[in-house]
């Protein structure tokens, strides 16, 4: 079986990921910036990485994990930028503005995809669910 390609998958949304702070940190950052990423593997992690390469800009894991809950309490605690979308932006902590320094981060599509032959009729009811509301928020 092959799976298909994102390029053959829907975009049901459009999400610019962004560079975080706490609200009433300052927005500049010098060589290298510390990042509270999520781990090597994930979107967050290499869009930013790739993204200072590119600027040639140098930056230091300052804490790594799967956990959201746990890097945003690193965020919070000033120890370190953050990579989220847009969207994911919780209210205590504000985005970057270009003039901060950090490069533009990528802006990603999101899709779903199931094997409809082996898929759950949850997972069946879940993916029609996120592909119609994905769209509307």
């Amino acid at each position: 079986m092959s799976v298909p390609l994102a390029a053959d998958r829907a975009i049901l949304r459009c999400e610019n990921l962004v560079w975080v702070v706490p609200r009433d940190q300052s927005g500049l950052w010098t060589d290298p910036v510390p990042l509270a990423l999520g781990d090597p593997d994930t979107l967050d992690h290499r869009a930013a990485v790739a993204a200072l390469d590119r600027a040639g800009r140098g930056y230091r894991i300052a804490y790594a994990s799967g956990s959201r809950s746990r890097l945003l309490a690193v965020v919070r605690s000033g120890q370190a930028v953050a990579v989220l979308t847009r969207s994911a932006v919780p209210a205590d902590l504000r985005i970057l503005i270009a003039a901060s320094g950090l490069p533009p981060l990528a802006r990603i599509g999101i899709t779903i995809w199931i094997e409809e032959r082996h898929a759950s009729p949850l997972a069946r009811a879940f993916a029609r669910h996120a592909r119609e509301i994905l769209p509307a928020l």
